[in-house]
């Protein structure tokens, strides 16, 4: 005797789950969390800048500047590098014990970017004393359910129109 499968029903043993794992069963949602967030200053430094509007002939001005460094953003992701100053910025490598303390942090030769990439600042290689500013906790910033439902709406509306359109234009 052959039986056929139904389409609506799965094939194989069927478990059921129990009552005590139910109860047990707690949803993995993204919640609001604390974490740490270290600020740090990249002290004064002079590094050059061509204010040259003739390509070929560049004038190159030294120009005092400084970085800030912050270890996080605020959706908790790390940052290796400090924000920009004066056209470029640099790697920020910072060491931590075995127990997370950090140990040391130290500043990087300068970089740019250029068609998306990190490239090393080619007219100078000055560095910065770093500075410890700040701690704080912070609360991790989380997704908004709604908006993101609202914005899946969106590029769907925005999708169907342009699939009605491209109709017209062909």
């Amino acid at each position: 005797m052959n039986k056929k499968a139904s389409p609506l029903k799965p094939v194989g043993v069927e478990k059921k789950i129990t009552e005590e794992k139910l109860k047990a069963f707690e949803r993995n949602l993204e919640k609001e969390s604390e974490i740490y967030h270290d600020l740090f200053r990249l002290d004064d430094a002079i590094t050059v800048k061509n204010v040259s509007y003739i390509e070929d002939q560049p004038k190159w001005v030294e120009l005092p500047h400084r970085h800030f460094y912050h270890t996080v953003t605020s959706d908790g992701k790390s940052l290796d590098n400090s924000a920009p100053s004066a056209g470029h910025f640099h790697p920020v490598i910072m060491e931590k014990n075995e127990a997370g303390e950090v140990v040391s942090v130290k500043c990087g030769d300068p970089m740019v970017i250029h068609k998306g990439k990190s490239h090393p600042y080619k007219n100078d290689k000055h560095t910065h004393e770093v500075s410890y500013l700040t701690s704080e906790m912070v609360t991790k910033r989380t997704t908004n359910r709604d908006a993101i439902k609202v914005m899946q709406d969106m590029k769907s509306e925005e999708n169907q129109a342009e699939n009605a359109a491209r109709g017209i234009y062909r």
